[in-house]
């Protein structure tokens, strides 16, 4: 699931491109040198952040698997994400709730970004990990379900180092990608959502299936039930 995680990763920062690249070219430094490694570090912030975050889901994920509950939840979690992609007034109910948090973190990005200091740029993106984004949902909706801790750090590592092209390339090239790309970013994120949450519900029948189907000996002929 680790190359997965990386595809995931790149095709969704088709997605980022259109919704975080105002905020990477912000920011800068004294050099082109300087701008990069900024970016860098900017971006690496990140993927600190999801990795932090696919902890967590792992931890989450090793309580329901114990109590056999995974499989249920990857159904669950898939059926949601489709309502929800159905339905943005879902979404937006949950949203208010959000704002005070929210609120705290762009206050800490926006004092932050004035600054072209290394520790500035890391800061930056560590906070912008924490901002609302539909594909970083989907991706920890997938750790969850993964096979045990590290695996839902190493796919959230994945799917950071995954969205790193895109987010370097937008800072350069956005107008020119922005042009290759001429399919609403909206699109392009619901489709993924459909998609992945299917995989998930597959995912989810699959475990449960295999769960419940072993090999049972009866007078030297083995059945599966």
């Amino acid at each position: 699931m680790l190359i997965t995680a990386l595809i995931i990763g790149f095709a969704g920062s088709l997605h980022c491109v259109g919704m975080c690249s105002p905020l990477a070219m912000l920011i800068s430094g004294a050099n082109k040198q300087r701008i990069l490694i900024n970016q860098l570090l900017y971006n690496a912030g990140r993927v600190i952040t999801y990795s932090i975050l696919g902890l967590f889901m792992g931890l989450i994920g090793v309580v329901v698997s114990f109590s056999g509950l995974q499989s249920m939840l990857s159904i669950g979690l898939g059926i949601f994400i489709i309502l929800v992609v159905l339905f943005p007034r879902i979404e937006a109910s949950l949203s208010p709730s959000l704002n005070l948090f929210l609120y705290r973190i762009k206050s800490g990005i926006g004092n932050r970004i004035k600054k072209s200091t290394c520790s500035s740029s890391v800061v930056t993106g560590i906070l912008n990990g924490l901002l609302p984004c539909g594909m970083v949902y989907m991706a920890l909706a997938l750790a969850v379900i993964q096979d045990g801790l590290w695996s839902s750090v190493g796919f959230m590592t994945m799917f950071g180092l995954g969205t790193f092209p895109a987010l370097l390339a937008a800072v350069y090239f956005a107008s020119i990608i922005r042009k290759l790309i001429p399919v609403s970013w909206r699109r392009i994120q619901v489709t993924f959502f459909v998609l992945l949450a299917i995989l998930m519900i597959g995912r989810g029948f699959q475990t449960d299936f295999s769960t419940h189907s072993h090999p049972v000996t009866v007078d030297g002929i083995t059945e599966c039930k």
